[in-house]
């Protein structure tokens, strides 16, 4: 009987650390795994210089939500006598998207958020060459974030939320949004993701908002299947993408006019307050309008993708649905301000990785770090 390898199967370091080494076919290795995306090394080594520096180049308010992520944690969980830190990819992944979103144009003149071409143009090596990149591509800024299954995407969609939300409600820049749109590509993962999102569970289970901050955060949650308008300013929406397409046009929907909606908003927040009103018809009235016309009257959103590898030919109607989703919302606003890409295999068919990957904690680094347990055949 063979002996069990203790070495294959311990941690080699706390989840919440940066790692310090990792396993190969020869043994343990020290320094951290390398990112098979050289641009994606290039990229944790900047990021890692401005984290030791301090997170030069920021708001106010980032300042403060890094500080009560990663500083003051662990965070004992409410009503729990359990704590709580993020892990070291968790934390890798927003810090990368705040460097790459935030700090890095306050830092040089290109002053706007950096695409992703022009993130391979700085960061510039042979795999980062940005032919082929389709100009649709670059009409708003687009990262991908490759987290192993089973290491917490959610939590990231959370932290990017939050910082958002209070950097426009603290801040008032108009680069940040208070409207959200977590899309799913089926009804299986939207199910899944109903559990964190729907109600605003996670805000309240997960130490993501300040203590301070928390009874400023006011962020209605709709479904897919809700037909309500919005009663408050701050909205995410939660959908699996099949709702979120455009209809056809031989579908002639009704668009509802200004004023029918802001009429049915009035009425929506009355029944908030006073209940709702005695109906003597059974039964429940859809909004004839889609769901991608109702979010298009926001001025901007920030567009989260689960297992986005779903994303991965531009012509696919989940891509052209978003770009008719920004266009729309460029008629009486800005568009689209971000769009993060959540998926474990970042791939087209051809096996080729996405260009605007910006973050790789892949599965083998999620078992050096005791996240995921190791993989044994029997």
């Amino acid at each position: 009987m063979s002996k069990l390898r203790l070495d294959l199967i311990n941690p080699l370091y706390c989840p919440w650390q940066e790692p310090i080494r990792h396993r190969t076919r020869g043994g343990i290795k020290e320094g951290r795994r390398p990112s098979v995306l050289p641009h994606v090394n290039k990229l944790r080594e900047r990021v890692g210089a401005w984290r030791r520096a301090g997170y030069p180049s920021i708001t106010g308010t980032t300042r403060r939500l890094l500080e009560y992520w990663f500083e003051e944690a662990p965070h004992r969980l409410p009503n729990s006598s359990t704590f709580f830190q993020y892990h070291w990819g968790q934390r890798e992944a927003i810090e990368t998207i705040i460097y790459l979103y935030e700090a890095l144009p306050t830092q040089s003149e290109h002053k706007a958020p950096y695409t992703i071409k022009d993130i391979l143009e700085l960061l510039g090596d042979s795999f980062s060459r940005t032919e082929g990149i389709d100009p649709a591509e670059l009409l708003w800024p687009r990262y991908a974030i490759k987290l192993a299954t089973g290491t917490g995407k959610t939590k990231v969609m959370s932290l990017a939320i939050v910082w958002h939300y209070f950097n426009r409600l603290l801040e008032g820049n108009s680069n940040y949004t208070d409207t959200f749109v977590i899309i799913a590509p089926n009804v299986i993962v939207y199910e899944r993701l109903c559990e964190d999102f729907a109600d605003g569970a996670i805000f309240q289970k997960d130490p993501v908002i300040p203590p301070e901050w928390r009874s400023r955060f006011d962020l209605q949650v709709i479904l897919r299947d809700d037909s309500a308008p919005p009663i408050r300013q701050s909205v995410l929406y939660l959908t699996n993408i099949q709702r979120l397409y455009p209809p056809k046009e031989d579908a002639s929907p009704r668009l509802i006019t200004p004023t029918e909606w802001q009429s049915k908003r009035e009425v929506a927040i009355s029944e908030k307050i006073l209940g709702p009103e005695v109906r003597r018809s059974k039964g429940t009235q859809k909004d004839p309008e889609p769901l991608l016309y109702r979010i298009a009257r926001h001025k901007s959103v920030l567009v989260l993708n689960d297992e986005a590898h779903h994303l991965h030919d531009p012509n696919l109607a989940w891509n052209r649905t978003l770009a008719e989703l920004h266009k729309r919302l460029q008629e009486h606003g800005a568009g689209i301000c971000l769009q993060l890409d959540f998926t474990a295999t970042p791939r087209h068919t051809d096996g080729s990785y996405f260009k605007h990957v910006i973050v790789d904690f892949p599965l083998g680094e999620a078992v050096d770090a005791g996240i995921v347990k190791v993989p044994l055949l029997g």
